[in-house]
């Protein structure tokens, strides 16, 4: 659940040399953790493009033991994980019988060729009691300086009952500061700033991570920055990344030099000073004035979108039982299962509400669908989801609406028709799986073509699939699959429309004659190789790429796929990959890999292989 209490993290924290080398008593047990930054991009740089968080590439993760909550002990060294997506996965090991508190702090570091890595923006030597700012590197301007922390519990009831997987959800430290100078546009052109140099007084410099607690304001902070030229008609001089509470806290004294020269050396307008501007953790303050001509008073606004809602106070809803939770679904809001729970018929998240819900380690049993209703969103987390025994195989267990969005995000899903997926109908709806599993009869993940829908957005990230076909693309939309692993009994993905990229994952084809009329995989080949029907009736290969020419398929199809392996039935029977394409070269098949793929096994191109690309080259032989 969000961090609402991150401010206070741990109380001081000491360490008993007892337990550097985890000698505690009790079982030991394996828990993968996994710390997810927040996934929705926001403007956070002066650039193009918003700052998303992903140039974030470390994370850093120190484990305490909480018996006592008003003692925490360090348990161990820090670990630290590589951060791919916008999320790091660490394996720790665990004694049983004991409350564990987690810590985390994510950032830009430069990795070595070592696979270590080193600081750059900020000084971790002291992790996690302190991460401090380096001076030399502050920087405006500049979105690499973007960071995260947070927390996750692992109680000891959790961990006697087996539990293997820990989500936490990482937010920022910072407060962001905007400097606006609304008149400069008024200004001559060889007038104008190129650059500027800002001097921050009385600023934080360093946070510790197990109470949250800034350090007292230092030294003077100093560094100059250039003004991008896209941002010259709105006068959006910096932004910065400031240390800061989650009250307005205010940072007095800072001034700024104007210079028409990038390298600082001519001035452009007389220095300015500011000084009281409130900044508030994971809050925009935005500063506007007349900075360059007639220096009069200027405006502040401080708005609570840096971040989503992270500082609001947000009522968790405990559920128990089937109608409390079709409460939340109505009513929206956040919402933690305190046990097991079932639901009887369709249920679907009101439009227009969010809800995010906490199984806590408990298990959802849906006897119907869940979904979401015109542009509301649903987000499952920390648990099971499973169908009853009787279920309708083409149905998705959990759809998106036109226009919504439906998200996994540490779950373990199993269903006796399809997983989870995009309603048939009307405008794109959002499907996003992150460090999930689930298997299903027929699709784990995918699309419907009953009714068309186009431009559907599918995310999966370090997830395990398996169904009779554990993707199905038919439709023009975009799929991106990264550190996944995809097992099909006909197929590991069906791509017959639109575009999917595909990274550090592992596509598997494990045919099971028990699918389909022939009882082996050269029946099977004999059946549907070149043979195409409804549903995933089409030939049967790893990764099926293209499609018929039907009438229904008039699209074009692009695959880019690197660092993965596609791996073919073991029989041999059945091939990795088989491609066709439509007879219009418009809605052909292109296909680019990287440099690190692996194909084990045959490429099957459709016979007169018209209109199919292979790294730029058309395919003729």
């Amino acid at each position: 659940m969000l961090l609402a209490g991150a401010a206070a993290l741990l109380l001081a924290s000491c360490q008993r040399d007892e337990l550097q080398g985890g000698s505690i008593s009790g079982e030991e047990r394996v828990v993968t953790v996994t710390a997810v930054m927040p996934s929705d991009p926001v403007e956070v740089r002066s650039n193009v493009e918003p700052g998303d968080g992903t140039l974030a590439n470390r994370c850093l993760m120190q484990v305490y033991v909480v018996d006592d909550p008003q003692t925490p002990i360090a348990y161990g060294e820090p670990q630290t994980a590589a951060v791919s997506n916008l999320s790091a996965t660490f394996e720790t090991r665990l004694m049983s019988g004991h409350a564990y508190r987690l810590v985390f702090w994510a950032d830009c570091a430069e990795k070595g060729q070592d696979g270590g890595y080193s600081d750059i923006y900020y000084n971790t030597e002291a992790f996690p009691e302190k991460v401090s700012i380096i001076p030399e590197t502050f920087a405006g301007n500049d979105d690499a300086r973007d960071a995260f922390f947070g927390s996750a519990s692992v109680t000891a009831e959790a961990l006697a009952a087996g539990t293997a997987g820990v989500s936490a959800e990482l937010r920022r430290p910072f407060g962001q500061l905007n400097i606006y100078s609304t008149d400069y546009a008024d200004i001559p052109v060889e007038m104008k700033p190129a650059a500027v140099k800002i001097a921050f007084t009385n600023v934080y410099t360093s946070i510790d991570l197990t109470t949250g607690e800034l350090s007292e304001p230092e030294e003077a902070l100093t560094y100059s920055a250039a003004v991008a030229p896209h941002d010259a008609a709105t006068g959006h001089l910096t932004f910065d990344y400031l240390l800061a509470t989650d009250v307005e806290d205010a940072i007095a004294d800072f001034t700024m030099n104007f210079y028409t020269t990038a390298d600082g050396k001519t001035p452009a307008a007389d220095p300015y000073t500011f000084s009281n501007i409130p900044v508030r953790r994971n809050y925009r303050t935005n500063v506007r004035g007349n900075l360059l001509t007639d220096r009069t008073e200027i405006e502040v606004n401080i708005v609570p979108d840096f971040d989503g809602e992270y500082n609001e106070i947000i009522p968790e809803t405990e559920v128990s039982d089937a109608q409390t939770l079709l409460t939340v679904l109505e009513e929206g809001g956040y919402a933690r299962l305190t046990g097991d729970v079932e639901i009887t018929g369709r249920s679907a998240v009101a439009d227009g509400k969010e809800v995010v819900m906490d199984l806590d380690g408990h298990s959802l049993t849906l006897h119907g669908t869940m979904s979401t209703s015109g542009t509301s969103s649903l987000t499952l987390m920390n648990g099971t989801v499973k169908s009853s025994e009787s279920y309708g195989v083409v149905r998705y267990l959990v759809s998106a609406s036109a226009g919504g969005s439906v998200a996994l995000e540490n779950v373990t899903m199993t269903s006796a028709g399809a997983g989870i997926g995009v309603e048939p109908s009307g405008d794109p709806g959002k499907v996003t799986v992150r460090n999930s599993s689930i298997t299903a009869y027929s699709y784990a993940v995918g699309t419907n073509a009953s009714t068309p829908i186009h431009n559907a957005e599918i995310e999966l990230y370090n997830s395990e699939l398996v169904g009779m076909s554990a993707v199905l693309m038919n439709l023009p939309s975009v799929i991106t699959v990264s550190g996944c692993t995809l097992q099909g009994s006909m197929h590991a993905m069906i791509l017959r429309a639109g575009t999917a990229e595909i990274t550090d994952s592992h596509l598997t084809l494990v045919y099971d004659p028990s699918n389909e009329e022939g009882d082996t995989a050269e029946d099977a080949k004999d059946n549907y190789i070149d043979k195409w029907g409804t549903g995933n009736a089409v030939p049967l290969a790893a990764i099926t790429v293209g499609n018929d020419n039907s009438k229904g398929y008039l699209y074009p199809t692009v695959l880019t796929i690197d660092n993965s392996v596609i791996t073919a039935d073991k029989s041999g029977a059945l091939p990795a990959m088989y491609v066709r394409a439509n007879t219009d070269a418009a809605n052909g098949v292109t296909i680019t890999y990287g440099e690190d793929c692996k194909v084990e096994g045959n490429i099957v191109y459709y016979d007169d292989r018209n209109n199919i690309t292979v790294n730029g080259t058309p395919i003729t032989e």
